[in-house]
C-alpha cells in the first residue's frame, strides 16, 4: 500500500556526448547522485562510494546503474565530464555522469529527487551528499548519505533487496 515519489522526465547529455532520458532507464534500478568535477573533499568520497557500487553491481549487466548529475553545468561540459569519469574509473556501461540546463538540473534535483541541492542564493546550485535509489517503475526507494560507509552498506542492501523483489515478482 506504499506509494513511492516518481521521477518525472528529463533529458540531459552524458560524457559521451549522447542525450539520456528517463527512458534510457527503463527496467533498470539506479542510483542518483549530484556533484561537479572541481568539488573536492566531498565529491571525493562520493566518487570512491559509487566506485565501490560499481563493482559491487557489475555482475548485473546493467541492471543496476548510475546516473551522476552536475550542480556545475557552466564549467562541467561534455569533456570535462569524461576526463573526470576517466579519473574515478568510472565504467561508463554503468555509470554516466550528465550536464544541461541548470534550472533543469535543479528542477530534477529538487522536484524529481527530492534532494535540495540550493545554497541560500537560489541562483547558486551546491552538491548533496545524498544518494537516491530508484526503481524500475522510476520510484524513489530510498536516500542514502554518499560519504559514509554505513550509507552506502544500507544502499547495498537496498539494491539487493529490490533486485530479490524483481526476482520474486517474475517468479
Amino acid at each position: 500500500d506504499t506509494i513511492y515519489h516518481t521521477i518525472p522526465s528529463f533529458k540531459f547529455i552524458n560524457q559521451e556526448g549522447d542525450t539520456l532520458t528517463e527512458k534510457s532507464y527503463d527496467d533498470k534500478i539506479y542510483i542518483a547522485s549530484f556533484f561537479y568535477t572541481n568539488c573536492s573533499k566531498s565529491c571525493e568520497r562520493m566518487a570512491a562510494q559509487m566506485l565501490r557500487l560499481q563493482e559491487k553491481f557489475e555482475y548485473t549487466k546493467g541492471l543496476v546503474q548510475m546516473l551522476s548529475h552536475t550542480t556545475d553545468p557552466e564549467n562541467d561540459s561534455v569533456a570535462a565530464l569524461n576526463t573526470y569519469a576517466k579519473m574515478v574509473h568510472a565504467n561508463t556501461k554503468m555509470w554516466n555522469f550528465v550536464t544541461g540546463d541548470k534550472q533543469q538540473l535543479y528542477n530534477i534535483a529538487r522536484d524529481g529527487y527530492l534532494i535540495n541541492t540550493l545554497e541560500n542564493n537560489p541562483s547558486k546550485i551546491t552538491h548533496s551528499e545524498l544518494f537516491v535509489l530508484v526503481d524500475k517503475e522510476k520510484h524513489i526507494r530510498g536516500i542514502y548519505n554518499g560519504t559514509q560507509i554505513q550509507g552506502v552498506n544500507d544502499l547495498i542492501d537496498g539494491i539487493k533487496a529490490l533486485m530479490a523483489e524483481y526476482v520474486i515478482k517474475e517468479t
